[in-house]
């Protein structure tokens, strides 16, 4: 067509979906000789370094409908039950089973028994059943559900405390975001687009990617100092809206491509 190719890189297709593309030669042709290519985190230039040259590569961050996730709940110091959410496709890559293991180290060997755990995302396949039966075996059915996928989280968040982000693969973090701008605590992997986003102990907590205690002490430090947790809450919402409102997003798309265009 002899028109300019802008390339949206948004996804970490192998890592965190196991696939590949069809025929990657092709695609790396086109990927080198688009005019501008656009990653949504630096994570995601990186495992495709191969396929890009960096002269037509910049890094532009999702944009987000703040109206559509911003909650302002009335926080307390103190909760009877304190509720943690983890959402996302039931997949191992997603690290579910991750956040089970430290529900059941917090009640058996913390005695934390005022925690509950919902997982968000579906309710079937092989990774799923696993979950199901570790809930059955450690005699967590009081502690943990798993729900199905939902459009709409607002309700859940907004009687959520912690959200955990456990993916080892996150292309950016879209639920990471969403989670800071409705004043969810972030409690996430210190790997791939996540650590981009959360800064320990500023707007959230980073756990070393697939420790279980390293999950569970950081759970158990915020819930033990909730007080504290305040400042780190209205860090990150502030963050969030500051980085990844989507008309500042669609201004610097549309100056992308009249600079393309031009």
């Amino acid at each position: 067509t002899r028109k300019p190719h802008i390339w949206h890189i948004r996804e970490a297709l192998k890592e965190d979906y196991n696939l590949l593309y069809d025929s990657r030669l092709q695609y790396r042709c086109a990927l080198r000789n688009a005019k501008q290519v656009i990653c949504i985190s630096n994570y995601v230039r990186k495992i495709h370094r191969d396929m890009l040259t960096q002269s037509n590569v910049l890094i532009l961050k999702d944009g987000f409908d703040i109206k559509k996730y911003v909650l302002h709940k009335a926080y307390q110091t103190k909760r009877a039950v304190y509720n943690l959410m983890i959402c996302g496709y039931i997949q191992e890559g997603k690290g579910q089973l991750d956040a089970v293991r430290a529900v059941d180290h917090l009640v058996h060997d913390y005695g934390l028994k005022n925690i509950y755990l919902r997982i968000v995302g579906g309710n079937s396949g092989v990774y799923c059943e696993k979950i199901k039966r570790y809930i059955i075996e450690k005699h967590l059915q009081d502690y943990v559900s798993i729900l199905p996928f939902q459009e709409d989280l607002k309700e859940l968040r907004r009687d959520t405390d912690i959200a955990l982000m456990c993916s080892r693969n996150e292309a950016l973090g879209r639920v990471t975001v969403e989670s800071m701008l409705s004043e969810n605590l972030v409690i996430g992997a210190d790997a791939a687009g996540t650590k981009e986003i959360i800064r320990d102990g500023i707007n959230g907590y980073l756990y070393k990617t697939g420790n279980i205690h390293a999950l569970c002490d950081k759970i158990y430090y915020a819930i033990q100092h909730w007080d504290k947790q305040e400042r780190i809450i209205r860090n990150a919402q502030k963050y969030a809206i500051q980085n990844y409102d989507s008309d500042r997003y669609v201004e610097k798309i549309l100056a992308i491509y009249h600079k393309v265009t031009n």
